[in-house]
């Protein structure tokens, strides 16, 4: 009769299980003391791995450290997957995505500093986009992620 650890060893993890694992481990090195929800998982046409997170580090920063751990990128324009980024010395999954969340606390910031700098009532989104050309959550979303318009 087979034990748990004997059957646990015997166990073979898939190439995107071990991409989680790694990417787990890289996070926690690189951010200390940010908690990262990472789950991987397969179907019919590939696999992934998810990467969610609240606070601290942005996207770019986040996928600046994950994204060696994608073997490819998909081409919308000819619906092909291109495996050009394929790293044979590492775990690779074929999609790395990146989920970076905000706190009700942070957003609300944000969006009064917004508000406060350009003297825009963010309430009003026929305003914000008046003044913006966008809508008032992606503006949010950008402030807080540091990027264009308010970097």
């Amino acid at each position: 009769m087979i034990n748990v650890i004997e059957l646990k060893n015997r166990i073979t993890l898939h190439k995107y299980t071990k991409a989680a694992k790694a990417i787990k481990s890289e996070l926690a090195e690189k951010f200390p003391g940010i908690s990262f929800s990472i789950k991987s998982k397969s179907f019919a046409s590939g696999d992934n791995v998810t990467i969610d997170w609240t606070g601290g580090p942005t996207s770019d920063a986040v996928e600046s450290v994950v994204i060696k751990y994608r073997y490819g990128t998909f081409d919308a324009s000819k619906n092909l997957y291109l495996y050009d980024s394929r790293d044979d010395a590492i775990p690779q999954a074929q999609y790395v995505m990146v989920s970076h969340h905000h706190s009700d606390s942070s957003q609300k910031k944000a969006k009064q500093e917004i508000a406060d700098g350009f003297n825009v009532d963010m309430n009003d989104s026929q305003a914000v986009f008046a003044a913006f050309g966008n809508w008032p959550q992606p503006l949010i979303r950008a402030k807080l992620e540091h990027r264009s318009p308010f970097n």
